[in-house]
């Protein structure tokens, strides 16, 4: 039988994969924006970072949705005694940001440690209330930008 190169190559870019076989891949981080709040001075908006900040921000969102929640939280960055995720629970008493009026009381406050000071705050839901309400449980709703550490300020 002739071979069509033509049409074995076309095959070849054809995916085999299904959402069955590649179920793995779901169960890493997504990043949600639907809650972001650029209304607070403690925070700030996407314009008010640079290029290169926005670019370091879309690699580290790219790093961070290889891996699930569980990863990033034993994954220790700095001096080693922090992680890339902390998962605080309840909303911070020592904060420069206030809890956002349109964001649910019961979520799970934390932030992905960007570098330096600089951070991605946020929240997950428990993964009771998100078999509970049928939501994904591996989004990180993206909430504040900070830049200069002030969502959880830690005493000198």
């Amino acid at each position: 039988m002739k071979q069509n190169r033509v049409k074995d190559a076309f095959l070849k870019t054809i995916p085999e994969f299904t959402i069955e076989t590649s179920i793995k891949k779901f169960e890493k981080i997504a990043f949600s924006l639907q809650f972001f709040d650029n209304s607070q001075s403690a925070g700030q908006h996407f314009n008010e970072w640079t290029h290169d900040q926005l670019v370091k921000l879309l690699e580290k969102l790219k790093q961070y949705c290889a891996e699930d929640f569980e990863h990033w939280k034993k994954m220790r960055i700095g001096s080693g005694k922090n992680h890339v995720l902390e998962i605080y629970g309840n909303f911070p008493n020592n904060s420069d940001f206030c809890f956002p009026s349109h964001v649910p009381v019961d979520v799970k406050w934390g932030r992905f440690r960007l570098e330096g000071d600089m951070r991605l705050v946020g929240f997950i839901i428990d993964g009771d209330s998100c078999k509970a309400n049928q939501i994904c449980p591996n989004i990180f709703y993206i909430v504040f930008l900070d830049a200069y550490h002030r969502f959880y300020k830690v005493k000198s």
